[in-house]
C-alpha cells in the first residue's frame, strides 16, 4: 500500500514538475528571445529634376537634370545579442555608388558594416565601417526632409572606417573619440592616419554637437594635412516648428604652402502642419576664398532650399524648389552655352520606406 502511495504521488507529481519546467524553458527562451533581435528595414527612392538651365548643382545626389533618374535601394540588418550588436547596412544605386565615391566593386554596396560591444550602460565600442559623424546631413533620403543635398554635406565626410569609442557621462552629456583610416576609404594600405572626436549635449528641447576630424590624405605628394572642425544643433521650439544649424570649416595644409579652407554655414528650418504634411526650409551660405571644393577662387554660394514632404503610410513625397547663386558666374548654362551665376531647379522625389 505504501508503494501504491508513493507510486501515486510520483504520477500526480511528475507532470507537474514537466509542466513546471516547460515553463521556465519557455520563459527563459522568451527572456534569450527579447536580448536577441533581428530588425530589418530599408528604403528605395527616385526622383525627377526639372532643371531650368539644364544643368544641376555641384551637390551630391542629383547630379541629372531633366530627366527621371533613380536614387538608392537599401536593405539594413541590425542583429543584437545581449551586450554585442552587429550592422550590416547595404545599399545599390546611383545614390549609393555615389556616396562609396564609385568603387566598382562590391564594396560600392556597402554602406556600413560594423560590430558593436558595450560592456557598460555608459560606454561602447564600435568597429568596422560607419557613417560619419560630422555634418547635419545624411547620405539616406528617408532621413533628411529636403531630397537634394547642402554643399556642405556634399563636400565630406560621408563614411568613416576604424574604431570609436562612445561614452554617456549622464543623461544630457556624452563624448566620443575615434581612429579611423583615410576619410570616405573601405580601407587603407598605409594604415589609419585619422583622428576624430566629439562632445554632445541633449535636453528635451536642445541638442549641440561639437565635432572635430584630422588626418592626411595619401594621394597628395605634398603631404596634404585635413583639419574640420563642425559644429550641429538643433532646437525644438515646440511640437511643431523646429531649427537647426550646421556650421563646418575645413583647412587644408600642405608642406611649405599656405593653408587653405572652406566654410559652410546652413540654417534649416521646419513646420509640422499634420502627420501627413511637412515643410522645410534651408539656407546655405558656402565660402571657398582658395577655390579648393568647388574649384573658383573668391567663390561663394547662396542656396535656399524648399521642400514639401508629403507622408502617405510608409511613402513620402517630395516636391522641392532650389534656387543657388554664385559670386563667380561659375555654373554653366546648357541651355544658351554660357557661364551664369544663377541655378534655379526643381526636384520631385518619391521615397518608399519600412
Amino acid at each position: 500500500m505504501k508503494c501504491n502511495l508513493l507510486y501515486v504521488i510520483f504520477c500526480l507529481g511528475f507532470p507537474s514538475f514537466v509542466v513546471a519546467q516547460s515553463i521556465e524553458n519557455s520563459a527563459l527562451a522568451l527572456e534569450s528571445a527579447k536580448k536577441s533581435t533581428l530588425k530589418i528595414s530599408g528604403f528605395a527612392d527616385s526622383y525627377y529634376q526639372f532643371a531650368v538651365k539644364q544643368t544641376t548643382f555641384n551637390t551630391s545626389f542629383t547630379e541629372r537634370p531633366n530627366s527621371f533618374a533613380l536614387g538608392m535601394a537599401s536593405i539594413k540588418l541590425e542583429k543584437t545579442v545581449k551586450k554585442v550588436s552587429l550592422v550590416a547596412d547595404l545599399g545599390w544605386g546611383p545614390r549609393a555608388e555615389n556616396a562609396n565615391f564609385n568603387l566598382g566593386s562590391t564594396l560600392a554596396s556597402i554602406k556600413q558594416l560594423y560590430v558593436s560591444y558595450a560592456p557598460t550602460e555608459a560606454l561602447k565600442f564600435t568597429f568596422g565601417n560607419f557613417y560619419t559623424f560630422v555634418g547635419y546631413e545624411v547620405v539616406d533620403a528617408p532621413n533628411n526632409l529636403n531630397y537634394s543635398t547642402s554643399y556642405g554635406f556634399s563636400k565630406g565626410p560621408f563614411y568613416h572606417t576604424g574604431i570609436k569609442a562612445d561614452y554617456v557621462f549622464n543623461k544630457n552629456w556624452a563624448a566620443m573619440v575615434g581612429v579611423f583610416d583615410e576619410t570616405d576609404q573601405k580601407f587603407d594600405v598605409d594604415g589609419p592616419r585619422n583622428i576624430g572626436a566629439q562632445i554632445s549635449y541633449i535636453n528635451h528641447k536642445v541638442k549641440v554637437f561639437a565635432n572635430y576630424i584630422a588626418g592626411k590624405v595619401s594621394s597628395d605628394t605634398l603631404g596634404l594635412v585635413n583639419h574640420q572642425f563642425d559644429l550641429t544643433t538643433t532646437f525644438q521650439a515646440n511640437e511643431k516648428l523646429g531649427f537647426s544649424l550646421n556650421i563646418s570649416n575645413k583647412q587644408f595644409q600642405r608642406i611649405d604652402l599656405k593653408a587653405t579652407n572652406w566654410q559652410t554655414v546652413a540654417v534649416y528650418s521646419n513646420y509640422v502642419f499634420n502627420k501627413n504634411y511637412t515643410v522645410a526650409l534651408r539656407n546655405e551660405a558656402f565660402f571657398d576664398s582658395s577655390g579648393e571644393a568647388l574649384g573658383t577662387a573668391q567663390n561663394h554660394i547662396l542656396s535656399t532650399t524648399l521642400s514639401n514632404n508629403f507622408q502617405i503610410d510608409d511613402l513620402k513625397l517630395i516636391a522641392e524648389t532650389r534656387f543657388d547663386m554664385d559670386k563667380k558666374s561659375a555654373f554653366f548654362d546648357k541651355k544658351h552655352s554660357k557661364q551664369t551665376n544663377i541655378l534655379p531647379s526643381f526636384i520631385f522625389a518619391a521615397i518608399y520606406a519600412f
